[in-house]
């Protein structure tokens, strides 16, 4: 489906392909937008239109975005948040609080900004929240939203580490009345859980499986019980470095398998990803709320993830981000009906850096600095061109993100890697950057094809009176 706006960019109900294609034939219509495809006709449309309902369903990495109108799925999307956050704000401080101590410093230390304000979410929370009210607003622009509904999710993080846990054991937990270390010598019997006394080490030691040193907690979850031996023997690594190192050697002996065997038992007690996740999911979902209905003025409604995985086994579909959302809702439907199963992949990149220059691993320059523009003959680094090449070693039609040069000689990353000396002459603009990247794939629920057949016209009833 393709979205619609009349010449006053008024938005209309979505129409089919074909309907697309022969418009723009007969010039009645032109390309308003790439991603998501959109069209602008070259008249006004007065007639009433249907309202959609927009619908998330919000995760710590993935977001599944899903419009309908009434029970026919008109548009599915997946939103792709950033990861590296938290790296990059480590990188970052460890870069100032270098060039503090080495009698370089440039910019006097702060002391006076340590509070945080009240409803303060760290970057990273931020970052997943801010992408899906950016994409929900574009949205809304290109489609007649009237409603917008998501999952509201809620993890039992307590219950991810022990399934049997019930009644007073949440409030106790398995810290009560006692200390981490005499919990783990406890629990796993003073044995060292990476060698199991192979190593003949009597001395036992509170072990951190993320190292502290590289952003890892206290947490019971993070904790294991370890001889001074292999600890020390681990070092700043983590349990999967050390393993690796340990199949590096040329000959491995006794200690070596068992250490081997017991981080491979270990991977089993690791819930420092999962409950990361789960608490960022529970401490943005009231507030996606908040913030949808601040921006979009509209009713924003919540169900739990019970009835969308009710809803999902009635219709009988497969599981996907896109596919999820599409099920959100506590009023089910009779069925669904799919006018497309082409999934807009929505990844956050950002809009690019503040260095001028890349720096090695003590953080100083390596290499000329990059130039103080960022546009060059009407391009900036990031937006995605499509090049022919009518002659040349480089012949040939190129399409990917531009990498522009104060020369005029860019470079283009393509699927199949990167095209050096592309003249910028040859270049056409598709999708300027905005701090996303655009792919698609396919979704296929096992019932598509054969409900397909027996569907109605593929052109809306509301799209038809756009035309």
């Amino acid at each position: 489906m393709v979205f619609v706006l009349d010449c006053n960019k008024k938005p209309l109900a979505p129409c089919h392909e074909a309907r697309t294609r022969k418009l723009l034939s007969r010039k009645k219509a032109a390309v308003y937008l790439r991603y998501p495809f959109t069209i602008i006709l070259k008249r006004e449309v007065e007639d009433d239109i249907a309202p959609c309902t927009l619908k998330l369903d919000p995760g710590s990495r993935h977001t599944g975005v899903a419009i309908l109108q009434n029970d026919r799925v008109l548009f599915l999307g997946q939103i792709d948040h950033k990861t590296t956050i938290v790296d990059d704000l480590k990188k970052r401080s460890a870069y100032r609080r270098r060039r503090r101590t080495k009698n370089c410093r440039y910019r006097a230390a702060r002391f006076l900004n340590r509070k945080k304000p009240e409803g303060w979410f760290p970057p990273s929370v931020m970052s997943a929240l801010n992408n899906s009210v950016v994409i929900v607003r574009r949205l809304k622009k290109i489609c007649p939203i009237g409603l917008i509904e998501y999952e509201l999710v809620k993890f039992d993080t307590q219950k991810l580490i022990n399934p049997d846990i019930k009644g007073t054991e949440y409030q106790n937990g398995p810290l009560h009345r006692t200390n981490m270390r005499n919990f783990l010598r406890i629990a796993h019997n003073n044995t060292c859980q990476y060698c199991h006394g192979a190593s003949k080490d009597t001395k036992m030691e509170w072990e951190h499986m993320m190292p502290r040193s590289r952003g890892g907690s206290d947490a019971l979850g993070n904790a294991t019980w370890s001889c001074h031996s292999c600890n020390d023997e681990k070092g700043s690594r983590t349990p999967r470095e050390w393993a690796a190192a340990i199949k590096q050697k040329k000959r491995q002996t006794k200690l070596d398998k068992a250490r081997l065997e017991g981080i491979d038992n270990l991977k089993k007690q690791n819930y420092s990803t999962a409950l990361a996740d789960a608490a960022k999911v529970n401490a943005i979902r009231w507030k996606l709320k908040e913030m949808l209905e601040q921006e979009t003025k509209l009713t924003v409604k919540v169900s739990s993830a019970y009835h969308t995985k009710t809803n999902r086994m009635k219709y009988g579909l497969s599981k996907d981000h896109c596919v999820d959302a599409a099920c959100v809702g506590k009023d089910a439907l009779p069925a669904l009906h799919f006018r497309t199963t082409e999934c807009l992949v929505i990844t956050a990149r950002g809009r690019g850096k503040h260095c001028r220059t890349n720096v090695d691993k003590n953080g100083f320059p390596v290499g000329k600095p990059y130039p103080r523009r960022k546009n060059f003959f009407g391009y900036q680094s990031g937006d995605m061109v499509a090049a022919n090449v009518p002659k040349g070693t480089k012949q040939g039609k190129y399409v990917g993100c531009a990498a522009c040069r104060s020369t005029g000689s860019f470079d283009i990353k393509t699927a199949n890697g990167r095209i050096s000396g592309i003249n910028h002459k040859y270049i056409k603009p598709i999708h300027r950057l905005d701090g996303y990247g655009y792919t698609t794939k396919e979704i296929s629920p096992y019932w598509f094809e054969t409900e397909n057949k027996t569907a109605s016209s593929p052109c809306l009833k509301a799209g038809a009176s756009a035309v």
